[in-house]
Formats: C-alpha cells, structure tokens, sequence
C-alpha cells in the first residue's frame, strides 16, 4: 500500500520530522539573532536596558550596508528572451507583464530584504499565486513573491542538499476572521487562537526585546504551509499542531516549488551556507571592546599640579595666573605638572590593526564602499577596484541567479494564471508613441515551456543620473556620431533636442532648454543631414608626461601603519611624522 502523506500516520510523521528539523535549525537562528544584535547596536528597541554592550564603532553593520547597497541596489528588471523563433511578440508582452508585477509587489524591497537575511545565515524567497497571501488579502489576479524569515522556516535538515530535502515550510499570521470566512480552510475550529498560545514555547524573541506574542488589535492565528516535493503538495497546517489538515493544494508552478533560497556561501553537504558576517564578526566584537576601553581610558585621564609645601605660594601664581602671562616663582622645581592615565599607545595601534584587518576579510571594503583612496594615483585605485569587486562579483552573481529563479516563477504563474488580465502600456522606437495594450489568455500562444523562454535580471547596478549621462554621452561620441553616415543613408537621425531634454534634467539644469531654441519639425526635415565633420588635429601627436612628487599623506592604510609606529614609538624619522598631518 502507498503512503499517504495526508493520513493521520502522514501528518503525525511529518509534524515529529518539522519539530525535530526546527530544533536542528535552533543554532543558526541564535548565531543569526546574536549577529544582527550586533548589527543594530545598543539604541534599538530596549536593547539598552537589557545589559547589551556599546558600539562605538560598528565595522559589522558598516560592511553589511555595503555588501547590500553594492548586491541590491535597485528593482531587478527582467528581460525575456525567446530561444526559440516565431515568439518575439509573445515573449515581448510576458516581459512588459513580468516587469509590471515587479513593481507592482515592490520586489526591490523584498529582494534587498532577502539579501540581509543571506548576509546573516539565508534567504529565502515564497513565490505563488492565491487569493490568500500569508495572511493578506491580496489580489488574485497576480502572483506573490515574499520574504521568508529564517525565524518562520523549516526544512529537512536530514538532507545534503536542498533539492534532496522531504519537505520545506514557513509559518505566518493570519487574521482569524479571514481565516474563518475565506472558504479555503477546513476543521477551521481545530485552530487556537494566536495569544492563547504557550508563551514560552511559541514566543520568539525579536531583535529589540518585543517579542511576537505581544497583544493584537485583532485576533489572529498562526498557519504554517509545508511544500511536499515528492507528492507535488502544499500543505496547510497549524504551527501549534501540525496533526491536522487544513488545505492541501497541487502545486502547479516551476519545479523547485514555492521557495526559492539564497546563500553567499554554500557549504558541501549542508543546507545551510556560511554567513558572509561569520568572517568579521570576531574582529568588529575585539574592536568594539578595544574602542570601549580606550574610551575608559580616555575619561580616566587627568593633568593635575602637585608642589611642595614650601613652594605653596609659587603654586598659587601659577594657578591664579592666565595664558601667557609672566610670573615670578621663588624655585620652579617645587612646582611640577602631572599626568594620570590615558589612552594607551600599543591599544591605539591594535585598534588601527583590526581596523585594516576587518576591511581586508571583507575583501577590501574600504575600496567596495568607496571611504577612501587605496593607492597614490585613480589608474591603481581602478586596478585595484577591478580587483577587489571581484570577490562582490561572486556574490552578485549568486542574487542574479536568485533572482532569475524567481523571475522565472513569476512569469510561469503569470502564463499559467487563467485569470490573469493587466492593463500595460507598450513604448515603440518612435518617441514618445505609446500603445495600450493588455496580457490576458489571448496573448498568449502555446505553452511556457514550450517557449523556452530564459529570463534574465539586468539593470541591478545603480546609477546616478550623472553617471547615466556620462554613460550616453560616452555612447553618442564613440558609436552614434562615428556612424551618423551609416546611419542616415538607413533613414536614421539625431534628435538633439531630446538629447538636449536628457541632458538638462540629468545635469539638473533646465536652463539648458531655453539656451538653444529649434525650428519646426518640416523645417529641420529640410536641413542638410549631420556629418561628423573630420578631426583637424593631426593623427600624429606629441606628448611630454611629467612626473611630479606631490605629498599627500599616502593612503588610509599608510597613515594608519604610520599613526600605529608613531603610538608604538617606532616612528622616529621627521618627514614620516609630518605625512600623518596632511590629508
């Protein structure tokens, strides 16, 4: 006889196999709340009153807000390509639709969110359609995509590999009365309510003290949805008793089924990766404590005048007098000035060490975040930056490929979604010609599969609008105007007013288009076609390089090694010492 994993056998088995999972995941999520307490410092929440050390100098929190500005800067956008011929049309609309939902469920936040969560221990992103979302009315119309918190999930932890794992699942709150009057649910009354639950089983701490389990405006409970890849189900059980079956849907959507998981760092034969932070998190505790006792130190330190009781009257001048007056005193000697404490010098210099050393393990971050020059001229710090985006290149091309997968489940729901009907606009090569157009059953032709279609992420790198208008005005002088006769004998023309429009709002200066006025359109189709007029400078050219010696204190690093020798005493030679005054 098969097994039925929906029998009362079924869901006991698989209710042990969840909680003995969660309690094998325990570890990781206390070495990820421990981490991103740290991250947050001692002012968040009433981490304040719960004995939680300073962080004066928080390394851990400046490299992870690097790492996700440079991985997740923007909303991926998607490009379909079809791979197959006679589908350009078909594969153009599920782009503009794909695209469209991106924004509309406001992925760039969700995405960046999952890109923290993987820099802490793994992220984790659910993706489906349904008119019920984790507990929000949301439009069924659409897909979802969402972040899932390492807090809320379980998989089998007795697998090697993600796609070796029996099941996978995620709890959520519900509002209890959509819950009841949804019509989705059954043996809706076997489900407690969210605060009648046993605090100390089911409260998970949050990161600021609160806890989960806090009074709610609403009533509420909590569900849990276990992906059952052998089967091909989705299940939905309580989170308190995983016994009883309250919904169980086919899964129709792409292969990996409905979570899709992010890891900077896999470990061979484990689900769960290395965290990116586990690198750094020594160094940025060691130089929080170094900083704090420093700063001890630093409020230990007095000047105080001792003297002698014969010379108590030449102490009182000294006293009584201000800065730069003279005074008369019987025996100097008498009087000395005395310091007490301080910052000790070979603390100073370790602090400089584990400053450089925590921006070395995470793979030159003081180059990555841009904070200061690496090396004495821009050609080596590009060198250099080339180098050292290599290792964030990895990382970036783990979230493109994450983000592809989850691309690519958003557009099988859309394709395979009957219900399916957004309204989008589609833009032609002509300026400013926009065509209404809608993606619903009748744009669509054949099967996704059958389409082939590969979906790209692209566009994942921000840019300001200074640096697009550097990248078009690059463009436009090395490949449009060398091309302007080729281009004009196939009918093609330089607009340059709207290079003009493009030029004034992305140099923020709209005074630009009111400097140059143009004639009529039936004028300008009169004028003569633009050549690129050749060049008068000769092809042979002279040139005379110069070097100059230009002190500038050296880099970051050299001033920090110079400041450590200084503190250490090792540093005796003048124009070295000088160098640590200039910027």
């Amino acid at each position: 006889m098969a097994y039925n994993p929906l029998s009362n056998k079924g869901l006991q088995d698989l209710s042990a196999a969840i909680d003995r999972s969660a309690d094998q995941l325990k570890p990781f999520r206390k070495h990820a709340f421990d981490t991103m307490q740290m991250y947050v410092g001692k002012y968040y929440g009433d981490n304040d009153t719960r004995g939680m050390k300073q962080t004066p100098l928080n390394l851990l929190q400046l490299a992870v807000d690097i790492y996700v500005q440079s991985i997740a800067p923007v909303c991926p956008k998607f490009l379909t390509r079809p791979l197959v011929a006679g589908i350009k049309r078909q594969a153009s609309m599920l782009d503009l639709a794909l695209n469209h939902v991106a924004n509309e469920l406001n992925l760039r936040d969700e995405f960046q969110e999952c890109v923290m969560n993987a820099m802490f221990s793994i992220g984790i992103m659910k993706v489906g359609t349904a008119a019920i979302d984790d507990g929000t009315l949301i439009d069924a119309t659409q897909p979802y995509a969402k972040c899932v918190s390492l807090d809320d999930w379980v998989h089998d932890t007795t697998a090697r590999r993600y796609a070796e794992c029996s099941f996978a699942s995620n709890k959520y709150r519900m509002d209890y009365e959509l819950f009841k009057g949804s019509g989705l649910y059954k043996k809706t009354e076997k489900v407690s309510f969210y605060d009648d639950f046993d605090v100390e089983q089911h409260a998970i701490k949050r990161i600021g003290g609160h806890d989960n389990l806090s009074q709610c405006y609403r009533r509420s409970v909590e569900l849990r949805d276990v992906w059952l890849p052998a089967d091909g189900l989705v299940v939905t059980i309580p989170a308190n008793d995983s016994a009883v079956n309250l919904r169980t849907v086919e899964w129709g959507g792409v292969e990996v089924g409905p979570y899709h998981l992010l890891t900077f760092a896999p470990l061979p034969n484990n689900v769960m990766p290395v965290p990116p932070v586990s690198a750094i998190r020594d160094l940025s505790e060691l130089a929080n404590d170094l900083m704090i006792k420093l700063a001890n130190q630093s409020r230990r330190q007095k000047d105080v005048t001792a003297y002698s009781p014969t010379g108590a009257e030449d102490a009182q001048r000294v006293k009584d007098a201000n800065d730069g007056d003279m005074i008369g005193v019987t025996d100097p000697s008498q009087i000395a000035q005395l310091n007490f404490g301080g910052a000790n010098a070979q603390t100073q210099a370790m602090l400089l060490q584990l400053r450089d050393w925590n921006s070395y393990m995470a793979g030159n971050l003081d180059l990555l975040g841009g904070l200061n020059a690496q090396s004495q001229t821009l050609g080596q710090d590009q060198l250099l930056g080339a180098s050292a985006s290599k290792r964030m290149e990895i990382l970036r091309q783990r979230y493109e490929s994450f983000a592809q997968s989850v691309g690519r489940a958003i557009a099988n729901e859309l394709w395979y979604d009957p219900m399916i009907d957004l309204p989008l606009v589609k833009r032609t090569s002509n300026v400013g010609l926009e065509i209404p157009v809608r993606f619903n059953e009748e744009a669509k032709e054949g099967d996704f599969l059958d389409y082939n279609i590969q979906i790209d992420p692209y566009s994942t790198t921000h840019m300001t609008p200074p640096e697009r208008l550097q990248m078009l005005t690059t463009l436009l002088q090395q490949a449009i105007l060398p091309a302007m006769q080729f281009l004009q004998q196939q009918g093609g023309t330089l607009n340059m007013a709207e290079y003009l429009d493009i030029l004034s709002r992305y140099a923020d200066a709209p005074e630009l288009k009111n400097m140059i006025q143009f004639q009529d359109a039936q004028a300008n189709n009169q004028q003569e076609p633009i050549n690129p007029q050749p060049s008068s400078t000769s092809n042979v050219t002279s040139r005379e390089y110069i070097r100059r010696n230009v002190p500038t204190g050296g880099t970051q690093q050299n001033r920090d090694n110079l400041m450590a020798q200084a503190l250490l005493g090792q540093n005796d030679q003048p124009k070295q010492n000088a160098s640590l005054m200039r910027i």
